[in-house]
């Protein structure tokens, strides 16, 4: 038969184990929801860079379609000119 000291330590020492398990899977489980709040930001990051190379692109792509235009244009007026 254990000693109301012994009794009385094991009690204290079985509510601080209780409390440092819920503490353990409180934590486990905001681990686990800073994990996901990560891959979901990083997908998102991800996907601004996917908009913004396709941004990039475009803009690249109009800037040639306009220096070609340009080059037209200037030539067009040079005909113009020449024939008045």
């Amino acid at each position: 038969m254990l000693t109301p000291e012994i009794e009385y330590m094991q009690n204290a020492n079985d509510k601080k184990t209780d409390i440092l398990y819920e503490t353990v899977s409180k934590i486990k489980q905001y681990s686990m929801f800073l994990n996901e709040e990560a891959k979901k930001q990083n997908q998102r990051l991800d996907d601004m860079e996917n908009q913004m190379n396709k941004a990039e692109h475009l803009l690249k792509k109009t800037r040639k379609m306009n220096s070609k235009k340009w080059i037209t244009v200037v030539f067009l007026l040079f005909f113009v000119w020449l024939f008045i």
